[in-house]
């Protein structure tokens, strides 16, 4: 068959081709594969508490800096630390009775995932005794962005980036930030953000019947859109128990709390005691009232607030409390006053302090 072109020459026309139905289904696979994006690369490793990952390259911030500190860690923190064997792909703890002993899990993917969930039930002693429930605790580390370093310490710094600062607990994601999340996540708005830390907590409770010594082991399960990887994990309890008594008589500086309600005040103070740490509160104060020359001072409310820090009360069961320290009492507190001078008489207890001293 002959068709006439625009120069009055004739090509032969030829007849379609067949097309083989395997051929047509090959072709379409093909062409939906082009479509689909490609499955991210997650890598997921630990790490102990002592350190932070820098989200954006997820190297460890202090990594090869002897230049700030001769015992800063030199090697591959994926490949092996404190708390992770690469090899084997095994978290292994250790601890004694009555303490916290805490990892972090890091993922990491070279390429946007969504849908990112940990989860850890549970650690199971040889003897079938477990630490479960309020013993086990997950978090999302958020991460805050630094500048510039703080004044007076430019010489130790480890400069400017992002710095794993709050530890938020676990809880579904919706409005708010949570779990699943995605790297990069979308509440934190870290640019370029390649790695995520979330940090686990371990109570090992002071009874000996509730953490036998000996070898716990469980898992942590790490899934995200279209992938899944579950690490080994093994607490080796040493036999004893650490004292009630903290021996580290440091505190944290706290301005805020004394603006807390007394219900989350006092979740502070335990959340502070069950980490063997004192927040140490600013400007607790009882009313005064100058009347010419009488001074009146009433130190109800006071009593009533400060007190059963000060006698162990707050720290215990019947006040909710759990962990390390029951009925001990806080070893010390800010006390109410302050000679500030006239310039600033807004933080002054009981009056301030004369300009000419």
């Amino acid at each position: 068959m002959l068709r006439r072109t625009g120069v009055r020459s004739f090509l032969p026309i030829q007849a379609p081709r067949r097309v083989s139905p395997c051929c047509a289904l090959l072709t379409a696979v093909v062409l939906l594969g082009s479509l689909v994006p490609a499955r991210a690369a997650v890598t997921v490793w630990a790490v102990e508490d002592g350190v932070r990952v820098d989200p954006v390259s997820g190297r460890v911030l202090v990594q090869g800096r002897t230049d700030l500190h001769r015992d800063y860690p030199t090697g591959d923190y994926r490949r092996s630390n404190l708390v992770w064997d690469g090899e084997s792909r095994t978290i292994l703890l250790r601890s004694a009775r009555n303490e916290f002993v805490a990892f972090q899990v890091i993922v990491e993917s070279d390429s946007p995932v969504r849908e990112v969930d940990v989860s850890f039930a549970k650690l199971t002693h040889e003897s079938g005794v477990g630490l479960e429930g309020r013993n086990v605790a997950i978090f999302k580390e958020w991460y805050v962005q630094v500048r510039r370093p703080s004044l007076g310490y430019e010489a130790t710094s480890l400069g400017p980036g992002w710095y794993a600062d709050a530890l938020m607990p676990k809880r579904r994601a919706g409005l708010f930030t949570g779990f699943p999340f995605s790297i990069p996540d979308i509440f934190n708005n870290i640019p370029n953000q390649r790695a995520q830390a979330v940090w686990i907590d371990v109570f090992v409770p002071e009874s000996k019947e509730q953490a036998p010594p000996g070898r716990f082991s469980g898992e942590v399960v790490v899934t995200w859109e279209g992938g899944r990887e579950t690490l080994p994990v093994h607490l080796d309890l040493w036999d004893f128990s650490l004292p009630n008594e903290s021996n580290l008589k440091g505190d944290l500086w706290n301005g805020s709390m004394r603006n807390m309600s007394p219900k989350d005040e006092l979740a502070y103070y335990h959340m502070a005691r069950r980490h063997r740490f004192l927040p140490l509160v600013y400007a607790y104060r009882p009313s005064i009232e100058v009347l010419e020359d009488r001074v009146r001072i009433d130190w109800t409310d006071y009593d009533g607030r400060v007190g059963p820090y000060l006698d162990g009360s707050a720290f215990t069961e019947e006040m909710g409390y759990w962990g390390p320290g029951k009925g001990v009492p806080v070893s010390h507190v800010m006390l109410p006053f302050n000679v500030e001078s006239e310039k600033h008489p807004g933080g002054a207890w009981p009056v301030p302090l004369p300009e000419g001293g």
